[in-house]
């Protein structure tokens, strides 16, 4: 991921192609990203 990453409500997506590149599960203390394989 690159900082042309963004996030999107709990998604990051690709800047330029708006591709999920990731989960993002928020927890009290932690964030948690589940990364696409």
């Amino acid at each position: 991921m690159s900082y042309r990453d963004f996030l999107k409500g709990n998604e990051i997506v690709h800047a330029d192609t708006g591709e999920t590149l990731a989960m993002v599960e928020w927890n009290d203390d932690r964030v948690e990203i589940h990364e696409d394989q």
